[in-house]
C-alpha cells in the first residue's frame, strides 16, 4: 500500500529507523526494534512503532530473506492496538499482514538527495 520502511541495522542486533504509513497521511514515525539470524538463511525481525497523532501501537515479527525471484523481501504479522475503553477492549486490537521489498534507488535520486547532505566537517576559510 505504498508504506515506506527505513531500518537501519546495528550489529547488536538492534533497528532503528522509520515507518510511514501508506494508510491516511502520516508523517514518519520513529521505530524501534530486534532482529536474529536464523540458520536456515533467513532473518527474524520485530520492531514497533508508536503513531504520535493517534493513541495507537503497532508491532510487527516476521523473517526477512533473500529470495532469487523478488529479491530482499521482508514478511511480517502486524497488531494495531488502539485505546479504547473497557467495554470496547474487544475491538481494541485489529491484526494483519505486510510484504516488504527492497526499492533501490536510482543513481539521479541519489543524486538529488545528496544535494541536500552538508559535510560532517565543513571547511571554515580562516
Amino acid at each position: 500500500m505504498n508504506s515506506i520502511l527505513i531500518i537501519s541495522v546495528r550489529s547488536d542486533s538492534t533497528l532503528s529507523g522509520s515507518y510511514t504509513s501508506g494508510v491516511g497521511s502520516s508523517a514518519p514515525s520513529l521505530l524501534l526494534g530486534l532482529y536474529s539470524v536464523s540458520p536456515r538463511n533467513s532473518t527474524n525481525v520485530g520492531w514497533i512503532v508508536n503513531w504520535k497523532r493517534l493513541p495507537s501501537l503497532t508491532a510487527w515479527s516476521g523473517q526477512a530473506w533473500d529470495d532469487p525471484v523478488s529479491g530482499q523481501i521482508l514478511v511480517a504479522m502486524w497488531h494495531l492496538t488502539s485505546g479504547t475503553s473497557e467495554s470496547q477492549q474487544s475491538q481494541s486490537t485489529l491484526s494483519g499482514k505486510d510484504v516488504f521489498t527492497r526499492y533501490e534507488k536510482s543513481d539521479e535520486e541519489v543524486a538529488i538527495a545528496m544535494r541536500f547532505v552538508a559535510p560532517s566537517h565543513p571547511q571554515r576559510e580562516l
